[in-house]
């Protein structure tokens, strides 16, 4: 047994020494271009390819949903993320914000529906009464599914890029809508912010705790996020129920990325990470040889954000936010991701408004939002909720 635990403790020090060399080399003294294999890959390539998914989002959604029509009057739901009401000591299982009355969302949650029966031709081709009773065509009703799952998942890397320092792929695929009994839902709205929190957790063993740290999207996408969970998923999850059965119903409703068989997986996440930069940034050839598409895209917004001259930028998040928002340690960025050694010393639950400044900085970088910026006065609701309530970070701690 002593040589099984002494052989053991060598190879987890040979494998905490490994390094890897940085990917990206920085051209141009502005930090807005980066070499990738002998490619040039511009930070402005990068708001080109937000603003193609977006529209393709806004294209699809037009198309698939509304069947090419204008978004009707009944289901012109205004999302103001300001103004959204979000009980962060509620942990109750099946919480999540959309079902707070205080917000206007449970007024929508048959509004798609309803208006997709009203046209006497669309409701035939989806659906027919026999004996009184609203049966569904599963044929057409599952391709409308899966048109459905097809905007999520472009609505999944809307909000991976725009949000810029990136969870891990298996952290991503899941994330969770509402929360579950011993687990939380990863939907936030902190410091009148839309966030997506993810848990640390690959050290927890050494740490014996997790950590929870926020990522922002774009404003534009952190209302489509809304909007789409809102107004569509309600009747997702009632067609996919009639269909599929009570389990699928259960995906849709708990799950922030569910598909018709299962959940995202991280590889699905990854490689379509790796299909749209190949399309924008980088030639496909070379992205083939990344092995996991996801890294390369945690590599990529590393080097740009340590890159940067803005002294914004350097006094909201030294190294150590970079870091701890891409969901390592300084040390690992250091050893695995070409990273600096400067650090900042560890610090108390504030670093969750640190982590949401790295996203806004994101935002001012590759000038996304800066019309209707998602900045907000963190430091002074900060103060307003110390003073207040001692267990908003209870939920957040990553002490």
């Amino acid at each position: 047994m002593a040589y099984y635990y002494n052989a053991l403790t060598l190879l987890a020090v040979i494998r905490s020494d490994e390094t890897n060399e940085a990917r990206f080399t920085c051209t141009d003294e502005l930090g807005r271009e980066f070499s990738y294999l002998g490619s040039l890959i511009k930070v402005n390539d990068i708001s080109k390819m937000i603003q193609n998914l977006l529209h393709r989002y806004t294209n699809l959604v037009r198309t698939h949903c509304f069947f090419g029509e204008s978004i009707p009057e009944i289901l012109s739901l205004s999302v103001n993320v300001r103004e959204i009401v979000d009980n962060l000591q509620n942990t109750h299982p099946g919480y999540s914000f959309l079902d707070d009355p205080r917000n206007p969302f449970c007024d929508y949650r048959s509004s798609y529906g309803e208006w997709f029966l009203s046209d006497p031709k669309r409701a035939k081709k989806f659906a027919y009464i026999h004996d009184d009773r609203l049966v569904w065509k599963s044929g057409p009703c599952l391709d409308l599914l899966l048109q459905m799952q097809e905007i999520r998942e472009i609505l999944l890397l809307l909000c991976i890029f725009s949000a810029g320092p990136s969870s891990r792929a298996s952290e991503v695929a899941r994330q969770l809508l509402r929360n579950q009994p011993g687990a939380l839902r990863n939907l936030f709205v902190l410091f009148h912010v839309l966030c997506l929190v993810d848990i640390q957790d690959k050290t927890s063993h050494k740490h014996l705790r997790d950590k929870y740290v926020p990522h922002c999207p774009s404003l534009k996408v952190a209302e489509a996020l809304v909007y789409n969970l809102a107004v569509f998923r309600p009747f997702e999850e009632y067609l996919v129920e009639v269909i599929l059965g009570e389990e699928a119903g259960l995906r849709y409703h708990h799950q922030l990325w569910p598909g018709l068989k299962e959940t995202i997986g991280d590889t699905a996440v990854s490689d379509a990470i790796g299909r749209e930069c190949s399309q924008h940034l980088v030639p496909s050839h070379s992205m083939v040889k990344v092995s996991y598409k996801i890294l390369f895209w945690r590599n990529l917004v590393s080097a740009i954000l340590k890159h940067q001259t803005d002294v914004q930028v350097i006094a909201t998040h030294q190294q150590y936010y970079v870091d701890t928002a891409m969901m390592h340690s300084t040390a690992m960025a250091v050893a695995r991701y070409g990273g600096d050694t400067s650090n900042l010393p560890m610090s108390d639950p504030r670093h969750v408004v640190e982590c949401i400044k790295v996203g806004l900085a994101w935002h001012r970088i590759l000038n996304i939002g800066t019309k209707d910026s998602l900045a907000v006065d963190l430091e002074g609701e900060l103060e307003k909720i110390e003073s207040s309530v001692s267990g908003v970070f209870f939920i957040l701690s990553l002490n």
